[in-house]
């Protein structure tokens, strides 16, 4: 006859088996969240670093227009700045947008004022931005924490990937702003005055790595779909050191943790 008792197990202490003990108790779900975390997190940081910069947008006029807010034959834009070709003394977010600079009063109000589709672009960009931190912070905490991934999984993760694949796409309809589709160029001719489109415009370096974030949400979104992980369960005995074979101060046998009954 035998019967579990603490006489003849003990539980380890230390830092080597605390951490043992933590790193049984770590990522519950199993190795699925853990393959999702790292390529939610290099979408997210392409997608914002694609909002910030001043290169999502190449626009050729064509010739050197006479307007009083820009009158240089290309420019490089973003959603918020644009390349000032300073790269030397003009350092914005801490050196990770050499020439960037942001768009003066005079700029936004002829250029994006009563441009709808530049205002549009910009809420999505933000709403991009921000559920892709929430999906993040979502995965790696799903990946850490014993959180039951029936909430998280569906209601959290799900919806913040999403959003930010929508929001992170329709970057791309900045093509259709009226700086590179409307008539609002001016030019002279043989004294006469006249508004054109500009010549062409070519996504620019950030709009590469949109692209990029843009299929690494839509992986993410094909393995949400794919699995929900479940909560794998724990060893209770896991780390707990069984005592001697004879432990003389209780006067007991002790077999593999259990008492044996003299």
């Amino acid at each position: 006859m035998t019967s579990e008792s603490s006489r003849c197990t003990e539980t380890p202490s230390g830092l080597v088996d605390t951490w043992k003990l933590w790193r049984h108790c770590l990522c519950r779900h199993g190795w699925y969240p853990i393959l999702i975390a790292p390529v939610v997190t290099c979408a997210c940081v392409m997608d914002l670093y694609a909002s910030r910069s001043c290169d999502f947008m190449k626009v050729n006029v064509g010739f050197e227009p006479t307007n009083d807010v820009w009158n240089s034959a290309t420019a490089e834009i973003g959603f918020w700045s644009y390349q000032s070709g300073n790269y030397e003394t003009v350092r914005d977010y801490k050196n990770l947008y050499p020439g960037c600079m942001n768009f003066s009063q005079e700029f936004t109000d002829y250029f994006i004022g009563e441009d709808k589709v530049w205002t549009a672009v910009r809420i999505m960009s933000m709403a991009s931005d921000i559920c892709g931190l929430i999906g993040v912070c979502a995965i790696w905490i799903i990946t850490i924490c014993p959180l039951p991934t029936w909430i998280m999984w569906p209601g959290v993760l799900l919806p913040s990937i999403l959003i930010s694949l929508l929001g992170s796409g329709a970057k791309f309809f900045f093509l259709d702003a009226d700086i590179c589709q409307g008539r609002i160029w001016r030019t002279v001719v043989d004294g006469e005055e006249g508004y054109v489109k500009a010549a062409s415009c070519e996504l620019g370096n950030a709009a590469y790595f949109t692209l990029g974030a843009v299929s690494c949400y839509f992986l993410c979104i094909i393995l949400i779909f794919y699995r929900v992980p479940e909560k794998r369960t724990l060893d209770s005995k896991f780390g707990v050191r069984n005592k001697a074979p004879y432990n003389d101060v209780e006067d007991v046998f002790c077999v593999n943790g259990e008492e044996i009954a003299q």
